[in-house]
């Protein structure tokens, strides 16, 4: 009867575990009690997955445009529509951060998210200068400024998946 109560309390305190979010885990030697690790809470998974799509957008067109750069398209209404594309998918972004607290653990994310979104936004302003000045050296730098910006969207959405990625 007493290994049964007891059965039963061990079952009760896994389940409220679970419930509450909490991971048990026991030492590796399996000497001593448990330790109980850190909560996993839900806001920050729905952070990570509605940041991460946000994330995975904007860099699919910066590749774009630094597709753009290195072919050194002319065509400027192309180029002007790739950049609002751009420009919206950043204020997207921006705009849910605002909106959603980004959790401890996903600050590295987020800073370096505002990184590329910086570096993105004085690229495209830095190539249609370049390109109102018939300066083409200019775009070139632009496109690698540009490039800058879509590598540091790359380490957040790295960071964002666990894994780190050099500067």
């Amino acid at each position: 009867m007493t290994r049964r109560v007891l059965a039963l309390g061990i079952v009760v305190i896994c389940a409220a575990a679970l419930l509450l979010g909490l991971r048990v885990v026991a030492p590796l030697g399996g000497d001593g009690p448990p330790l109980a690790a850190s909560p996993v809470p839900g806001e920050a998974r729905a952070f990570h997955a509605g940041f991460q799509t946000l994330v995975q957008d904007a860099i699919a067109k910066a590749e774009i445009l630094v597709a753009m750069g290195d072919s050194r398209e002319r065509n400027l209404l192309r180029i002007r529509a790739e950049q609002e594309g751009m420009t919206t998918a950043l204020a997207a972004a921006d705009l849910w951060l605002e909106e959603t607290p980004a959790p401890v653990i996903e600050e590295p994310a987020v800073a370096a998210y505002r990184e590329g979104a910086a570096a993105i936004r004085l690229a495209m302003q830095e190539a249609q200068a370049g390109f109102l000045r018939f300066d083409f050296d200019r775009v070139a730098r632009a496109t690698e400024t540009l490039r800058e910006g879509a590598a540091a969207l790359e380490r957040a959405l790295a960071l964002l998946d666990g894994q780190t990625l050099k500067p």
